[in-house]
């Protein structure tokens, strides 16, 4: 068995697919050397995931103009301030209120409807 590791994620599928087994110690898979090659070439040509860095770079990019960050847009464009269905509100922390006045992202409900 060879161990293959990297971006795997968007090709666990494939993986699995060639006889694959998940490697939690080692924190890649475990592929039959006759289907090693294969593996590593779905890895290499595997989309470059997602992540929160990258998401926050291109919100941060969109909400700046002549050097100023737009704070407003940045965290309408991040879904920051805004609670899921469901959970409490991260600004007034469930209560409906922030700093004595209603809560914008919960509208003074405590929760996001």
């Amino acid at each position: 068995m060879t161990l293959i590791t990297g971006n795997t994620f968007p090709v666990k599928e494939q993986i699995k697919a060639l006889g694959g087994k998940w490697n939690p110690t080692a924190k890649g898979w475990n592929v039959p050397d006759d289907k090693a090659e294969e593996a590593q070439a779905l890895v290499a040509n595997a989309p470059k995931s997602k992540t929160r860095s990258d998401n926050f770079a291109n919100a941060v990019a969109a909400a700046t103009s002549n050097g100023r960050i737009d704070v407003r847009q940045l965290r309408d464009s991040l879904g920051a301030g805004r609670a899921r269905r469901g959970r409490r509100c991260y600004d007034c922390k469930g209560t409906g209120y922030l700093r004595g006045q209603p809560c914008d992202s919960c509208d003074g409900e405590g929760f996001e409807e």
